[in-house]
């Protein structure tokens, strides 16, 4: 494909650089290309100017795609907020922002730089700033550790004890590490005194290191640089204003005051003039030799003139407050200065409509494909819907001409190949990049099926070439991002969090409190304890290595457990309960699981066309859990017993699609189906999915709930009992007497135990002559699908749902205008809005301030202490879209899904855990919009300095991922209490969730008759000092989760692996931590050997062995005789040595050499 050929005009103006040329005729995807076959002509940088941050994301993606230089196409963005909103920008967006500035300085040679025109019109420090603001590291450099911290600090870095988001850094000992904008992940840099020794990256989900790299270039992530001379310079500027202007004296002291203080405020971008003097614009920065590319050149002036009046407007406002802004002309660009500016440079513009006078003009003949997915719905051929398309395909190959189709993933371009070859067309997938493909590669083929990521093509007939997005031809695709947050230990997470005066689980003494980790003298050595108080005030020391015994309680009842008392009875009766209520139980399921085997259901033939037709129209890449799932739905179809599983996966996870696959194919046999849900609010929202992904085929779908009247319902029910209702969605409704079916074929339960007992029993019922297909939200803990494998058809879906726009997260004082503004940006794009203020009493106070705030906004209230009709009543109608802002308590349904509410405001955000603030903040970013998270806090300065450092936290943090975990904790309580039914709550606070697991785990394996062993658990009291020094691990509970991964470990290899994990977080061992891992080592040996306790008796190692120790007598008898008169073994069950070499290493030494000769 010859560009010389096919942009003459366009290449020819490149070389002259003068004027400007209009580009006409360019569509869909059009633009992108032809950047992308022209870059290498080009003398200097391409820089493309967008109207708003979507266009340019979308033209950003698109150039990827075509030129696959991910090193040399960047996205420039915008601050993303708003004029003088009380809101930073993230510090993501500015870190990119410096990155390509210091870039465009340095080499700007092949560059394509796209960027919303608000992100140009943004003023920013110096070129001479930035020639001093960056550096760069590499090994066997000579750079102080201290001034690394210090420099970080300055570049707007904020520091945490585990680095993931860019503009985090940590510091272990002689590791730094840190996430600059310039990396494609965060880097890790170990020193050997004030040198240099290693700049690698690493994984920032495993924490481990990934690959060395030469060097890493450090630059800031703020706008603002936060060095004591910046501030001064404000502090300065400031009191001149004050000077000129005493009318505004209150507002500018404490403006004053926190400047003076050191403290990074939210919106102190907004006084750059201040810190920085002079600014320059973004132009300053762009070489000689650059080409602009304007697209939409009206669309520009119109956002341009729109930016300006947003920020006069909003400065006056200000200024009406008394407040100290700078004014919008030392902020931002004037229109006619980037008039100015863009004439200095050779311009190109993309343009759809020929009105312009001015320049040259070059038109090159596309066309979109936006129609192209309704012209194939409308064809309604009995072959599907690619009927059309192949009949497009054949005709472009008579004319010679090309057709790619561009998939997101290897499996739906094999399935999409699987549909075409039906309708007789040659296919080739090509898995490589568009930009590697030549003509010549589809030569002897009708259709070339390409991989990546495409949202919209164009047909290009003068070129000869016609490329279509499978999104094009399904409906839009939206890819996951694939952030798993690892579901294996949650017990573990839990750890990460323990907090002193935390209640915890012993197994062998039962509930008691964690009151610290102390660190004790033993003999001449120091050792680590965990100490626990028991009923009335007994301690038990707990030794390090036995962390094992230890789980965080966590029982999901309100209020705290009962404590046991050390060497009580209590404890031991509590566990005999519970085992006897869990070993009934899971008796009653295998029974169950028996009886239903043997019973004969209908088997549904296999899946055709018209099923692969509707899997392509899913929204979503699936996940591989979620595929898992669909794959055993299905199968569990073809067999003749009836289908009874379970799939559980939290909201937004995709179970809703498992049921909508197994629906369309119980229908397509002629069969109905059933969708049971508890609430009408529920009933309302898969009636709308339902409908909406079954629209295009002739499927009938319906709804009964309360809000039905009488006649609509009598009417459903009579077509229902004649088989001209395909599908019914209900709530309770559906299970009464008079709800008959013509030939029922599937029912679709979701979230089964939010019905009442006798609504189960009618389930239960049904369950012996249809398929039946349960559905909840609550995970179930891996450890419970373990033990119920073989017991109970289940399906799991763990991976998170996509961020499917990333949240932005801001951290705000209480503030009217943020307030006002955000609502109202959220309500110009169509969408809803949550307020949540999580006080009952004051509630209504909150909604009169709204009321005033935004009186145009159709408003409703829900909390708790409402009646349920009225609840249901109000949730019912935000569903529908006939509330726009919803103020409320944290109580916002979890169930639900609201795709169009997109923007979340918390007040007294500062209030909230972790787990609480992730669960809120996961209402909203469930659409392909770009979602926005406000907390909300009192002013800065009544705050304390506690939750002062947990909003600086808060700010950076944008994935809560420790949230994440405990919320998944707390939601495990409730799943277990799903699957196994809601007696099971109480054993659970009984002896704790973890402690319920493994005795759950025991039964289940005792009643499958596999063999149950007791584990020896070796007490070690020798006088070794075997420790993490605190200057090691410096963050305590970071301490506690490595020790307790020692414990529970259950090889060498596991051993090991935590070592070398170890040595790569934070750096080279010390001794004590070294004697750790020997220690542990020797505990598996013991633990094998059966060896109770060991301890030193004078010069002796002395070894008392279980009952149940299963050694063979004859290799110990052995290794004693070897031993030379140094080992002697006693009558009472006890091995006595004496090793060769004096202190606690020829212990040591002497003790594992016996383990290995008699094991």
């Amino acid at each position: 494909m010859n560009p010389h050929y096919l942009f003459s005009p366009l290449l020819h103006f490149l070389q002259k650089r003068e004027g400007l040329l209009r580009v006409h005729g360019l569509k869909g995807s059009a633009p992108a290309f032809l950047l992308s076959r022209v870059v290498r002509q080009a003398q200097g940088p391409l820089v493309v100017l967008s109207a708003d941050e979507e266009k340019a994301d979308r033209l950003h993606r698109e150039l990827l795609f075509f030129s696959g230089q991910g090193e040399n196409v960047f996205l420039y963005p915008s601050w993303e907020v708003k004029p003088y909103e009380r809101i930073s920008p993230q510090a993501e967006a500015m870190g990119q922002r410096w990155d390509i500035r210091v870039r465009l300085l340095s080499n700007p040679e092949k560059l394509i730089l796209v960027a919303p025109i608000r992100a140009v019109l943004q003023k920013v420090p110096s070129r001479a700033l930035h020639s001093t603001q960056s550096f760069t590291l590499f090994p066997d450099q000579d750079f102080r550790r201290e001034e690394l911290i210090r420099r970080l600090e300055e570049m707007g870095y904020s520091r945490t004890s585990l680095v993931t988001e860019v503009g985090e850094f940590a510091v272990r000992g002689f590791l730094v590490d840190f996430f600059p904008p310039s990396t494609p992940g965060p880097v890790r840099i170990e020193y050997t005194g004030d040198t240099v020794d290693s700049v690698r990256l690493f994984d920032p989900e495993s924490q481990r290191s990934s690959e060395a790299i030469e060097r890493a270039l450090i630059l800031p992530v703020k706008e603002i640089l936060l060095s004591p001379e910046g501030f001064e310079r404000a502090a300065l500027k400031l009191s001149v204003r004050l000077e000129e202007d005493p009318a505004s004296a209150d507002p500018a002291r404490q403006l004053l005051e926190r400047i003076r203080q050191g403290i990074p405020f939210p919106g102190v971008e907004f006084f750059l003039p201040y810190f920085h003097h002079p600014l320059e614009t973004f132009f300053d920065f762009l070489p000689p030799q650059t080409t602009l590319f304007l697209e939409e050149p009206p669309d520009l002036e119109e956002e341009i003139t729109q930016f300006r009046e947003e920020a006069e407007d909003a400065w006056d406002r200000a200024q009406s407050r008394g407040e100290l802004w700078p004014s919008p002309g030392e902020l931002f660009l004037p229109g006619d200065e980037f008039q100015e500016w863009s004439r200095y440079f050779p311009r190109v513009s993309f343009e759809l409509l020929d009105a312009g006078q001015e320049g040259d003009r070059f038109r090159l003949e596309t066309d979109s494909n936006e129609r192209l997915r309704s012209e194939l719905l409308s064809s309604k051929s009995e072959e599907g819907i690619l009927q059309l398309l192949a009949q497009r395909i054949r005709a472009a190959r008579e004319k010679d001409a090309v057709t790619l189709l561009v998939c997101f993933s290897l499996r739906s371009a094999q399935r999409l190949a699987e549909m075409l070859e039906k309708h007789d067309l040659s296919v080739q997938i090509l898995e490589r990049p568009f930009f590697q493909w030549v003509p010549d590669d589809s030569k002897d083929w009708e259709v070339t099926l390409l991989i990546g990521n495409l949202s919209r093509g164009f047909a290009f007939p003068r070129a000869g070439l016609i490329l279509i997005a499978e999104s094009e031809l399904f409906g839009e695709k939206r890819l996951r991002k694939r952030s798993v947050v690892s579901a294996k230990d949650h017990a573990l997470a839990a750890f990460s969090d323990l907090r002193v005066d935390d209640y915890v689980v012993h197994t062998e003494h039962g509930i008691g409190i964690y009151r610290g980790l102390l660190k004790l003298q033993l003999g001449q050595e120091e050792h680590d304890f965990l100490l626990l108080e028991y009923q009335d005030g007994d301690k038990l020391y707990l030794p390090v290595y036995r962390l094992n015994l230890l789980q965080k309680y966590v029982g999901g009842g309100d209020g705290g457990p009962r404590i046991d008392k050390l060497g009580g009875t209590s404890w031991e009766s509590a566990k005999r309960r519970v085992k006897k209520s869990l070993r009934e139980l899971a008796e009653e399921l295998i029974q169950l699981y028996a009886a239903r085997s043997v019973v004969k259901g209908h088997g549904f033939s296999p899946a055709d066309q018209f099923l692969k037709e509707f899997e392509a129209s899913f929204e979503y890449e699936e996940t591989p859990d979620q595929m898992q799932a669909i794959e055993d739905v299905q199968k569990d179809l073809t067999e003749e017993k009836p289908m009874d599983r379970l799939v559980c996966g939290d909201v937004g996870f995709g179970k809703t699609e498992v049921a909508l696959r197994a629906a369309f194919r119980v229908m397509m046999e002629g069969k109905q189906v059933a969708v049971l849900v508890p609430t009408t609010v529920l009933a309302q929202q898969h009636f709308q999915t339902f409908s909406r992904r079954f629209g295009p085929y002739p499927f009938r779908v319906e709804m009964l709930s309360r809000f039905r009247s009488r006649a609509d319902q009598k009417l459903i029910l009579e077509d229902l009992g004649k088989g001209k209702v395909d599908l019914i969605v209900g709530t309770h409704r559906l299970l009464q007497r008079d709800v008959a079916f013509k030939d029922l074929g599937l029912l679709v339960v979701d979230e089964e135990h939010r019905f009442g007992v006798g609504h189960k029993e009618k389930i239960k019922r049904m369950r012996t002559q249809v398929d039946v297909l349960t559905l909840t939200a609550t995970p179930i803990p891996r450890t419970l699908q373990m033990s119920l494998g073989g017991i109970r058809d289940l399906s799991v879906i763990e991976t998170p749902p996509a961020e499917r726009q990333a949240i932005r997260t801001y951290v705000t004082e209480f503030d009217e205008e943020v307030i006002r503004d955000a609502i109202r940006r959220e309500l110009r794009r169509g969408g809803q809005v949550f307020f949540v203020h999580n006080r009952v009493q004051s509630i209504g106070a909150m909604e009169t301030f709204l009321r005033r705030l935004v009186p145009e906004v159709r408003l409703a209230v829900a909390h708790g202490q409402m009646a349920e009709k009225e609840l249901e009543r109000v949730m019912l109608a935000f569903v529908k879209k006939e509330v726009d802002l919803l103020l409320t308590t944290t109580i916002i349904e979890s169930g639900l899904d609201f795709p169009s509410a997109n923007t979340i405001l918390i007040n007294r955000a500062d209030k909230l855990g972790l787990a609480q603030m992730y669960q809120l903040r996961g209402r909203v970013g469930r659409s392909k919009e770009k979602a926005y998270a406000y907390l909300m806090v009192p002013a800065l300065s009544q705050m304390g300095t506690d939750a002062r450092k947990r909003l600086e936290a808060l700010q950076e943090v944008s994935e809560l991922g420790s949230g994440l975990k405990l919320a998944m904790h707390d939601l495990e309580i409730r799943g277990a209490g799903t699957l196994l039914g809601d007696a099971q709550s109480g054993h659970i606070a009984a002896v704790g969730f973890d402690m319920y697991l493994q005795i759950l785990e025991q039964a289940v394996r005792e009643l499958k008759g596999e063999e149950v062993k007791e584990e020896i658990e070796t007490e070690i009291d020798l006088p070794i000092p075997a420790f993490f020094p605190q200057t090691y691990i410096e963050d305590i509970n970071q301490r506690l989760v490595f020790y307790r991964r020692l414990a529970s470990a259950k090889s060498e290899v596991e051993v090991q692996d935590i070592r070398e994990e170890l040595r790569d977080r934070f750096g080279s061992l010390p001794p004590a931590a070294e004697n750790l891992f020997q220690v542990m080592n020797l505990k598996l040996l013991l633990k094998q050997a059966g060896v109770r306790r060991i301890w030193a008796e004078k010069e002796k190692v002395v070894l008392a062995f279980d009952a149940k120790s299963s050694l063979d007598p004859q290799r110990l008898v052995a290794a004693v005789a070897r031993g030379k008169g140094r080992r002697e073994f006693t009558p009472d069950q006890r091995l006595k040595l004496r090793p060769p070499a004096k202190g606690w290493e020829g212990m040591l030494e002497e003790t594992k050499k016996l383990l290995l000769e008699i094991l």
